[in-house]
């Protein structure tokens, strides 16, 4: 593969959704392989181009591999010198490349431009996610929901348009259009689009309805159950120890919402501020992020008892995010 045929492939590989590596010779003294050279490597090893075959490529694409897993990039040399050196090799030189890794952003498919749409597009660019909006009203009507999009696809009917686009496997979708019919059409196209998540907003009674159409169309039970409706779980209990138990759902990704608002001031504050260590605890037992309520209490809620958790929730969930909204 050329330059332009390396540029090409990453392109697509990136519009796909794809993590790969971008391995390039940047040093070659004395005999080696190649003195130039450039290669795409995936996560499962696989690659296009080339820095030179041998031992060489094979150390840099398992190299590549471990870069992708950690998503950190690195300087790689290679000796080619000694029968003892990692490549085995003899031809009396070195090698060194740089190892870039591309690991794209996680996207949103947020269908609805209403109020509750809006809101989570502003959460998801906070949280360094691509969005794109999915909506069947006149853009001059949903210009701000628009704005605040990576991309928006305007529709006239959601199902078979969905169905249509090219949305990368693994995207996270909520649902939350402006009629029941259209939060089914848009149900029925996430549902064929290998999503890591789907959610849509709803009562128990427009579900059961929605789901029984579905399943008249030919919806797999397995594949309904994966919906998350409405978006969130109803764990049946209040006390700590009931959502504690529920925490290890497979459905269930983070406790909240939970913490402090000095609005209504309903209950004391020392009470809320006693449940509110209690919730940080039992997300640090369960190493579960938090989505954290706030409203006229941002400063007690940005110091004590939030700050002496906030290492330790970091450490316990992988990919730790606070989220939190204040009013």
């Amino acid at each position: 593969m050329n330059a332009i045929d390396i540029v090409k492939e990453q392109a697509a590989a990136y519009d796909a959704g794809k993590s790969f590596a971008v391995v390039t010779i940047v040093q070659s003294d004395g005999s080696t392989p190649r003195s130039s050279g450039k290669m795409i490597v995936y996560p499962d090893g696989s690659s296009k181009g080339t820095v030179g075959g041998g031992a060489v490529e094979l150390l840099a694409i398992r190299d590549a591999q471990k870069c992708i897993q950690s998503s950190e990039n690195a300087f790689k040399s290679y000796d080619l010198t000694s029968p003892s050196s990692d490549t085995g090799m003899t031809c009396g030189g070195h090698v060194s490349v740089l190892i870039e890794v591309f690991i794209p952003r996680p996207l949103l498919v947020m269908c609805g431009a209403g109020h509750v749409g809006g809101c989570m597009l502003k959460l998801a660019e906070f949280l360094g996610f691509d969005t794109i909006l999915i909506d069947d009203r006149p853009e001059d009507a949903i210009a701000d929901k628009i704005e605040t999009a990576s991309r928006f696809v305007g529709v006239k009917v959601f199902e078979g348009e969905i169905s249509a686009m090219n949305i990368p496997a693994g995207a996270y979708f909520v649902i939350a259009t402006h009629g029941h019919a259209c939060d089914g059409e848009a149900l029925a196209g996430a549902l064929g689009k290998n999503a890591a998540y789907i959610g849509m907003i709803g009562s128990s009674k427009k579900v059961a309805a929605l789901f029984d159409k579905l399943r008249a169309k030919g919806v797999s039970g397995e594949q309904l159950d994966s919906v998350y409706t409405p978006v969130g779980l109803d764990i049946g209990g209040g006390t700590p120890e009931e959502i504690k138990a529920l925490a290890g759902h497979k459905k269930c990704v983070a406790i909240g919402e939970i913490g402090l608002d000095y609005y209504w001031d309903k209950e004391s504050r020392d009470c809320q501020k006693k449940w509110f260590i209690t919730q940080l605890d039992m997300a640090k037992e369960t190493g579960l992020p938090v989505n954290i309520h706030s409203r006229d209490a941002a400063q007690e809620t940005g110091a004590s008892p939030w700050s002496s958790y906030a290492a330790t929730l970091k450490r316990a969930a992988k990919g730790f995010h606070p989220t939190t909204h204040s009013l």
